[in-house]
């Protein structure tokens, strides 16, 4: 006897993806009853690790999916760095204001010590 547990997801807006095989157990048929009736504990187990393995890689792709629309109006929401474009170019303006400032010190510096 051959046994297959499949899962078959379904989305909130009803879309269905295709059936994915958690598991699959088999026994012989004319086996003893007593030493192979349900399931063994490590058959359990493995197939709870299983689904939670396909329940976890499916609730974290319609998080991804959700979390990358805005919730009020479901425009894709571009992607964001540790800063800002407006705080990348201030940064980089006081960086360029520094090395002037440090340029006009040398060149006063040098021209201080003189001939």
């Amino acid at each position: 006897m051959r046994i297959s547990i499949r899962a078959h997801i379904e989305t909130d807006d009803s879309q269905s993806v295709e059936p994915i095989i958690v598991g699959v157990i088999e026994r012989a048929g004319d086996g003893d009853p007593a030493s192979g009736l349900g399931l063994f504990l490590r058959e359990s187990r493995e197939l709870l690790r299983q689904i939670q393995a396909v329940v976890l890689d499916r609730q974290v792709d319609e998080f991804t999916r959700t979390a990358a629309r805005c919730l009020a109006c479901a425009k894709p929401l571009g992607i964001k760095d540790t800063k800002s474009a407006k705080a990348e170019r201030a940064e980089a303006k006081r960086a360029k204001t520094a090395a002037r400032a440090a340029a006009k010190a040398a060149k006063a510096s040098t021209e201080e010590a003189g001939p």
